[in-house]
């Protein structure tokens, strides 16, 4: 067995049997501690998409199911929903304010009126050029409501076209803020798709409805994006037709998620528990699927030619996977290597009173090892924003310090 063999093969100790390490490093044991305690939920959450795709296959015989059942869907996907799924994405957030009040909107309570732009940077020169050397292939114009800020909608759009041709634009809307004028000039300026919240305003609002129609005439492609609220199945499903002869060429049904500190953690519902991958708890609506389900199966039976994307959380977990792979080329450390598509793997050498990162590479090699200190690997979840420094998630003690 080889040495990095046998350091691994160690036992790794408990909480109650915590060696000597600086405080720095202790910290990073406790948060590995906490994420762990959590282990039995995010595999009970595991369980349950299993489920769910076995579900959603007997009932809907038509879906495609891909990425292991993270992608569910029937028809074609958006090239905007492709660059999500592949983490190859950015959101600019042009506001904050809307001009409605949704109750299942999910943008956290209390944000401050100033604009956060994107998790990449607040300043448009840098987002340029972060995206002329990144991978990004899609970007969104969210809120907010966009609409609320057009000419700013417009510039940023004009701008970042210019700039990056090959890029795929779309932006959000519950379309009361649109006017023909508009459509027309966010065509002039290269948007792709537009994404009506159509559940926003009851899902058949004339106005709203013939700025749809007219967004279908102008742009290359017009989507309805909205949670599958069980409560609404019967105004959902009576709308489907009217959006398919309408030209609406993408559909995409978000699993109901009750998310803590918006507006949708007190929407009334059934409500069960769930842990995600990295870590986030929420709340979700299992009858959501099975609206979900009703919803591709009526597509399915009557012919209709709407694609549908089910944004299930197991979808949305695969989308964060990827931009934390993606973003790896801003929050990759020297000292670290890509462990997984979302995790980074470094080596911490520590005395009882400091620490010193280093890469794996070093363990294979005792002379890059200083002698008489401990040495441990540590794993974190890369960010999804440049000013997050990640979760910590796993610790494994190598060798403990020799005290001087």
């Amino acid at each position: 067995m080889n040495q990095v063999a046998m350091l691994r093969d160690h036992q790794q100790p408990h909480r109650k049997s915590v060696p000597r390490m600086p405080a720095a490093l202790l910290d990073i044991w406790d948060e590995v501690c906490d994420f762990e305690t959590h282990g039995d939920e995010r595999a009970r959450t595991a369980r349950r998409w299993v489920q769910q795709i076995e579900y959603m296959r007997q009932v809907t015989p038509g879906i495609r199911i891909e990425d292991d059942g993270d992608t569910i869907r029937i028809g074609e996907l958006s090239p905007g929903c492709r660059a999500c799924k592949a983490g190859r994405w950015d959101c600019i957030f042009l506001t904050t304010d809307c001009n409605l009040s949704c109750i299942f909107c999910l943008t956290p309570c209390g944000l401050t009126k100033a604009s956060s732009l994107s998790s990449l940077s607040n300043d448009l020169n840098v987002l340029e050029e972060i995206y002329a050397h990144s991978e990004v292939i899609g970007i969104g114009f969210s809120g907010g409501e966009p609409l609320l800020m057009p000419d700013r909608l417009l510039y940023c759009l004009s701008r970042l076209r210019a700039k990056r041709p090959d890029i795929y634009f779309w932006a959000y809307t519950n379309g009361l803020l649109l006017t023909t004028h508009l459509i027309s000039a966010l065509a002039d300026a290269g948007l792709h798709e537009l994404r009506f919240n159509m559940a926003a305003t009851g899902y058949s609002h004339t106005y709203v409805t013939t700025m749809l129609r007219h967004a279908v005439t102008c742009l290359p492609s017009v989507t309805v994006e909205i949670p599958a609220i069980p409560e609404h199945a019967k105004h959902l499903r009576e709308a489907l037709p009217a959006w398919n002869h309408a030209g609406v060429k993408y559909l995409n049904l978000h699993e109901l998620i009750y998310e803590p500190g918006s507006p949708s953690e007190t929407i009334p519902g059934v409500r069960e528990h769930c842990r995600m991958p990295d870590g986030h708890a929420c709340e979700f609506n299992p009858r959501s699927s099975e609206l979900v389900a009703d919803v591709l199966r009526d597509i399915d039976s009557s012919g209709l030619s709407l694609a549908v994307n089910y944004c299930s959380l197991a979808s949305k977990a695969l989308q964060m996977r990827g931009r934390r792979r993606m973003m790896s080329a801003c929050t990759l450390q020297p000292y670290e290597h890509l462990y997984k598509d979302d995790e980074a793997e470094s080596v911490c050498y520590f005395s009882n009173t400091r620490c010193e990162f280093a890469h794996p590479t070093t363990l294979t090699d005792s002379k890059q090892r200083p002698p008489r200190i401990g040495a441990a690997i540590v794993r974190r979840l890369l960010p999804l924003s440049l000013e997050d420094p990640g979760q910590w998630t796993h610790f494994e003690l190598i060798q403990e310090a020799v005290e001087s």
